[in-house]
């Protein structure tokens, strides 16, 4: 009898243990306010990189309702980009550090269907600003760009990107392999 109470002891103190871990434990979750709290923090920070970025080099950008900029640098003759549309462009990926990330000198322009994902966020959407011609400067915060965990090889996690792009042709026709 005296074994079966020790053995009953044991049981109740480790779930009264594991009860009071798991209340520990529950109340470190964040709830929503809090992480709306820290990416209304973390989008001021990069507002402001971004805004500092612009101003250090006397950039005239404009700013956009979903929160990237851009400049149109050199405005071409050329058909104006649509969604759908194939699109070739040269184009320069850096970091506000200036580090260079990706670039089509070496591979060439890069081909893509406009609006179907093919490309970073905010570059599909911005693209659809231009025309075949245009050269343009574009800065997107991370939620447009590569978000928390960044491109795994270049770019590192919540980085600000910088794009210098040229758009060199714009087409309908199928993107050829």
């Amino acid at each position: 009898m005296i074994r079966f109470l020790h053995i009953l002891l044991i049981i109740l103190f480790f779930l009264i243990s594991c009860k009071r871990n798991e209340e520990k434990n529950i109340g470190h979750l964040p709830d929503d306010k809090s992480m709306m709290d820290v990416n209304r923090f973390l989008v001021e920070k990069d507002l402001e990189l971004i805004q500092s970025f612009i101003k250090r080099r006397n950039w005239d950008m404009t700013e956009t309702t979903t929160g990237y900029w851009y400049s149109i640098v050199h405005v071409g003759n050329g058909r104006e980009v649509k969604k759908g549309m194939i699109v070739s462009l040269d184009y320069t990926e850096s970091l506000l550090d200036g580090r260079i990330c990706n670039t089509t000198k070496e591979s060439g322009p890069k081909t893509f269907r406009v609006g179907y994902g093919e490309m970073i966020r905010g570059l599909d959407e911005g693209i659809e600003l231009l025309s075949e011609g245009d050269s343009a400067r574009f800065i997107f915060p991370p939620h447009l760009a590569y978000g928390l965990s960044g491109d795994g090889i270049n770019i590192p996690p919540r980085s600000v990107v910088v794009y210098e792009v040229i758009v060199r042709s714009v087409s309908e026709d199928q993107i050829e392999n």
